[in-house]
């Protein structure tokens, strides 16, 4: 089998490709590196905008029809958003993408119209368009980029072979599609991740990795932070950072006892399996819909949402329970190992891709 992965964020197309190697399948990875964040495994380095004025326009209108022309013969091609090039050329890149390979594949794992749409048809309790005007304007048809972006995507949705969402939240928006498929969880290759006990010094360490700040809750978890600092400052230590390379982030997680990955969505990301695989504890959305999904009834996230009492609760808990960290450290780790094998998900997406019929 050859497959084509395109674009990657927070290393799950990364993880993915190193699943599909691991059975023997050809993949080649398309990608950018997910801008400042710098993530590596790309056999195929995709055009980002820099430089002038003509030099923008050349890498992110001229060059990617360079590339594309000779992506061709692939058993699939996976998309992980379905702007994956620039909005004025994302249509035409993925026709010919389309008319060059067998299936055409799409890992809903982010941001899309289809995610958008389910929170403005009130599918949701909260979600992180609830707090992010810049998000909710992405998709808004009422003004000129909104109606854009929503045009072409729309354009492109029906046109996948199969729909495949990481998690619940991204399932709500395909349910109505014909090739949608059932939620496969992200893949984590612990390999290349050093498991540490989680053992606490003097202070228990809070760390919250700033990238998107209302649409991740980072107000919400600043200020129950702070709050948990104040009161109890010869216990707690806090960081707050952010838009860094991931081989940095890597190393603070390493130094972190607690990592708070975000609040105001349903289900937890890439980020936050990646913290549990080294050990740490992890606080992050955890609701019973998105464990339902993943076919279980718990799992050891320290569940929180946009709400700065319940998560300053929830953070006084893990204090109080400071005995328990090392243990709920390696419960997490086994969790990954478990829940998110990349060889046993990879092993998911053949299958999925198989069920199309074309392969």
């Amino acid at each position: 089998m050859k497959v084509l992965l395109v674009g990657d964020y927070s290393s799950f197309h990364r993880y993915l490709k190193e699943g599909l190697q691991e059975l023997g399948v050809n993949v080649t990875l398309a990608s950018a590196g997910d801008g400042w964040k710098k993530i590596g495994g790309a056999d195929i380095i995709l055009p980002s905008a820099k430089g002038n004025f003509y030099q923008q326009f050349k890498t992110l209108y001229l060059d990617p029809f360079k590339i594309v022309k000779d992506l061709k013969d692939y058993d699939v091609v996976q998309f992980i958003n379905p702007l994956a090039f620039s909005v004025f050329v994302s249509n035409p890149i993925f026709n010919i993408l389309k008319k060059q390979n067998n299936i055409v594949s799409y890992a809903a794992c982010g941001t899309d119209y289809a995610f958008w749409e389910s929170w403005k048809k009130g599918r949701f309790e909260y979600s992180p368009f609830d707090f992010d005007k810049i998000s909710r304007d992405y998709y808004d048809y009422k003004n000129c980029r909104g109606f854009v972006r929503t045009f072409v995507e729309k354009s492109i949705t029906p046109n996948f072979d199969i729909i495949i969402p990481m998690l619940y939240e991204y399932k709500i928006g395909y349910k109505n599609h014909p090739n949608a498929y059932h939620v496969i969880p992200q893949p984590i290759n612990t390999k290349n991740i050093i498991y540490r006990n989680n053992i606490v010094k003097d202070k228990i360490f809070f760390f919250h990795g700033i990238n998107r700040e209302d649409f991740k809750g980072t107000p919400f978890i600043r200020e129950a932070m702070t709050r948990l600092q104040n009161k109890y400052p010869s216990d707690v230590e806090i960081l707050l950072d952010g838009h860094m390379p991931f081989d940095k982030y890597m190393d603070i997680i390493t130094k972190a006892n607690v990592v708070i990955d975000q609040c105001c969505g349903y289900g937890y990301g890439i980020n936050a399996c990646i913290s549990m695989a080294q050990g740490r504890v992890v606080m992050a959305p955890a609701r019973e819909e998105t464990l339902q999904e993943f076919g279980i009834n718990n799992c050891p996230i320290i569940h929180v949402k946009p709400d700065v009492d319940y998560i300053y609760n929830q953070m006084a808990g893990i204090l109080e329970r400071k005995n328990k960290i090392t243990e709920i450290g390696y419960e997490s780790r086994l969790y990954v190992e478990s829940m998110h094998n990349y060889i046993e998900v990879a092993k998911q997406y053949i299958d999925a891709w198989k069920s199309t019929g074309k392969i």
